[in-house]
């Protein structure tokens, strides 16, 4: 799959007289990581330690219809950042 993907690439860019860069393995060697924003400032608000959002989200009865409901909705908002007192 990847040679009939890479073969078919190769045709595009024959087609559309791209020409054939590569990078050179210096470098590529010197490329060490693409800077990212930096982050500022912290976390405002009351938010739950981990044990606390496992508990919680322990909490509904997962052999039931609503429990699974519950916990479902739980795992949105946890993965949201839900704080203690939202």
């Amino acid at each position: 799959m990847k040679r009939q993907l890479k073969s078919g690439h190769a045709r595009l860019k024959t087609k559309l007289g791209l020409p054939d860069l590569e990078l050179s393995p210096d470098l590529a060697a010197g490329i060490r990581r693409v800077k990212s924003a930096k982050k500022l400032g912290g976390r405002l608000g009351n938010w739950l330690t981990a044990e606390e959002a496992r508990t919680l989200w322990q909490l509904p009865d997962p052999a039931t219809l609503r429990g699974k409901r519950d916990r479902a909705i739980l795992a949105l908002l946890l993965a949201c950042g839900l704080r203690r007192y939202t």
